[in-house]
């Protein structure tokens, strides 16, 4: 099993999780969610990019990801929103999405950062 093919699947449980993630912020009762159509559509597109250069084994992508999973959970914190079931999922995912990152695979050192190389 190569490289490529740990990255493939890395960057695909990743991106499932955060569909699932937009997905929690949209359910009804949430205080998460996006402020428009062109908030979620920004989001997107941010998302999108950031796990294309994951695929590609950016670095730069990878930290920024994991600041992003590891920062939103902080910030979710700090904002003292009431916590409910959409806030708990969000933490859990946002979680999984670090480990994701962090986790290590067969014969590589760490994350996407170890398969690129």
């Amino acid at each position: 099993m190569g490289a490529g093919s740990s990255v493939r699947r890395l960057v695909v449980a990743y991106s499932a999780l955060w569909a699932l993630i937009d997905l929690v912020a949209v359910l009804p009762g949430s205080n998460l969610g996006f402020s428009s159509v062109w908030g979620f559509v920004g989001s997107l597109l941010v998302q999108g990019l950031l796990v294309w250069r994951l695929s590609l084994g950016s670095s730069l992508a990878w930290g920024s990801g994991l600041f992003t999973a590891l920062g939103s959970v902080v910030f979710l914190g700090l904002t003292g929103p009431t916590i409910g079931v959409a806030e708990i999922l969000f933490v859990i995912l946002c979680l999984a999405q670090a480990v994701v990152l962090l986790f290590p695979q067969p014969g590589r050192r760490w994350g996407i950062r170890g398969c690129a190389a």
